[in-house]
């Protein structure tokens, strides 16, 4: 009788130990995770370097030259 009592203990503490092993794998893999989540955020909300565009030709030469060197 005594030896079940032992045995159901064991396997009690095996059960236990699985569970918890489950669970730091778990939390590793949601941290994991959130890290990859974060990283994906940053690079989308990163602010966009502005194109510098030049400035508008305002003395009317504008379309009045064509370059037809190959």
């Amino acid at each position: 009788m005594e030896s079940l009592s032992v045995a159901s203990i064991l396997a009690w503490q095996h059960q236990n130990l699985a569970m918890q092993v489950g669970i730091g794998v778990l939390k590793k893999s949601m941290d994991v995770q959130a890290q990859s989540v974060l990283f994906l955020l940053e690079s989308v909300a990163a602010p966009v370097a502005e194109v510098s565009t030049p400035a508008p030709v305002v003395d009317g030469s504008l379309g009045q030259n064509i370059d037809v060197r190959v």
